[in-house]
């Protein structure tokens, strides 16, 4: 057995014993991820967000190749909430494991709160 299939297989396990998520793609059917971080992101009532470190999600990569950056997901917690985030950077580590590093999704208005024109005069 080679390198690359026990390291492949020791990321199923961990990923396996380890989910916390059901991690939903529109089209796609829910795959299980491990969510870290989930209390350093902070929302601005204006929309966006602040982080002093994003939060990520490891996945399994063959379960996962569709979710690529700028994709919207929802999160479904073991206690029924959902959270909202953008997919900022995947990172494939060649090993069976994929890495997300999330971006709070901006949900409710999606209006402009900018001025069509600026009033900064030069």
């Amino acid at each position: 057995m080679s390198v690359d299939t026990v390291a492949r297989q020791a990321n199923e396990a961990i990923i396996d014993a380890f989910s916390n998520v059901d991690v939903i793609a529109d089209g796609y059917e829910p795959v299980r991820g491990i969510f870290t971080g989930p209390s350093e992101i902070a929302k601005l009532d204006g929309g966006g967000f602040v982080d002093a470190q994003r939060g990520t999600l490891i996945v399994k990569s063959a379960e996962a190749g569709h979710l690529e950056r700028r994709t919207a997901i929802t999160l479904q917690f073991e206690n029924g909430t959902r959270q909202s985030y953008l997919v900022v950077l995947p990172e494939n580590d060649g090993s069976g494991r994929l890495k997300l590093t999330l971006g709070q999704e901006n949900v409710g208005d999606t209006s402009s709160n900018q001025p069509e024109s600026s009033s900064i005069s030069y």
